[in-house]
């Protein structure tokens, strides 16, 4: 390994759509990040959707591991979640009527912080 680069991470995203993918956006996962999804206007990613409560759920990414939590949402999240569990890359969840793809892509390179 060139003793100027970090080892490479890789990028985590979540892809966004409703059942009819009448539209779709995704969310870049940073690394110790915690993410809040909902319908309301206090979350990080807000959706209209009426059956997803104001905050529904959180996802945290730790390194190349991601956390999906309920927040004791009215209509719960697909799995029926009583406690935060690590998802994988390919899973999708449902939470009210909008699916959550989480995909690992591309590696990518930091060279901000050189290793010695």
């Amino acid at each position: 390994m060139d003793n100027t680069q970090k080892p490479k991470t890789k990028k985590i995203v979540v892809k966004i759509s409703d059942m009819s993918k009448s539209y779709t956006n995704e969310i870049n996962l940073e690394n110790n990040k915690e993410y809040s999804i909902g319908a309301g206007a206090d979350v990080e990613v807000s959706i209209e959707d009426q059956f997803l409560s104001s905050k529904h759920f959180v996802i945290r990414r730790i390194g190349d591991e991601v956390f999906v939590e309920d927040c004791g949402s009215k209509n719960r999240l697909y799995f029926q979640l009583d406690c935060q569990v690590e998802i994988f890359h390919g899973q999708t969840i449902l939470a009210g009527k909008t699916l959550f793809k989480l995909e690992h892509e591309q590696e990518e390179t930091d060279n901000a912080n050189p290793q010695p």
